[in-house]
């Protein structure tokens, strides 16, 4: 039960996520802290919350295995937001590519270290 409330939290928060890279703003001022984050301190974020909710049950009811997938799901989101920051000239270039380059790189591990059975 509880490893299913920590799986839709944490969709939950996929969800929230890529909603809010979608309605940021398309700019040269844009900042993934804002986005990922809030511009508020973190206690006053519901999407902080959500996340700190999801990876604590996470961390104490799934197997390690799915832990790991879940991070490169992220990783893999991080990656494509980055990617089409990067295309579209949104936020500072070099911050879009070292975030390409590391939530590929990330994805990658996880995914070639558990393979997909």
């Amino acid at each position: 039960m509880w490893e299913n409330i920590s799986l839709g939290l944490y969709a939950f928060w996929c969800f929230l996520l890529i909603f809010k890279l979608l309605g940021s703003p398309r700019n040269r001022q844009f900042r993934y802290r804002h986005a990922f984050f809030g511009p508020y301190a973190w206690h006053r974020n519901m999407r902080n919350w959500i996340l700190i909710f999801a990876s604590l049950l996470g961390v104490l009811f799934l197997p390690l295995p799915v832990i790991f997938w879940l991070i490169a799901v992220v990783a893999i989101i991080i990656a494509i937001a980055a990617a089409w920051n990067f295309g579209n000239k949104v936020g500072n270039p070099f911050v879009d590519l070292c975030l390409l380059f590391v939530g590929a790189y990330l994805g990658y591990l996880i995914i070639s270290h558990f393979g997909l059975h």
